[in-house]
């Protein structure tokens, strides 16, 4: 499935449609209970993608890449990847930050921004491994955000 039609099939399930027919199955944040799924991870990170998975679009980001961001950003919490990430040293910055201003640097972005509906297939204390839709690989570097903010804070973000 093409990352467009990745982005429809959640945009149909958020406006309670049925997923188009060959859409993977899996986790679909906008029908699960975001409290029972989050219960590993630290209690303000638990909270702050509680509070997330009901936001409203900020203005920073595309309105075409918000349910994406949302649905990665649960995915990783719900999937284990983030109590993994953090047993291993990441902050939850490198998981959950994104850059605030429009003219920010998306390489200071973290994980669940950088995902883009990407499959996350491993991971160790430095680097994540993403299949691509071809089936070929990338890498996730973790680094130092410069001037990020947790997703759940960006409605407080000024431009």
């Amino acid at each position: 499935m093409s990352y467009l039609e990745r982005i429809a099939a959640r945009a149909a399930i958020s406006a309670g449609a049925e997923p188009a027919k060959g859409a993977k199955g899996g986790f679909d944040p906008f029908t699960g209970d975001p409290p029972a799924l989050i219960p590993e991870l630290p209690a303000g990170c638990a909270a702050g993608l509680r509070r997330f998975s009901s936001m409203q679009r900020p203005r920073l980001l595309h309105l075409d890449r918000w349910p994406l961001v949302v649905s990665d950003a649960l995915s990783l919490a719900h999937d284990g990847w983030a109590a993994k990430a953090l047993a291993l040293g990441w902050a939850t910055m490198d998981l959950f930050g994104a850059v605030p201003t429009r003219g920010g640097d998306p390489a200071d972005d973290g994980l669940a921004v950088w995902l883009a509906g990407r499959r996350l297939i491993a991971l160790c204390g430095t680097y994540a491994v993403v299949e691509d839709d071809d089936g070929g690989r990338s890498y996730y570097n973790r680094r130092q955000a410069a001037g990020a903010v947790l997703l759940w804070e960006l409605g407080k973000a000024r431009c």
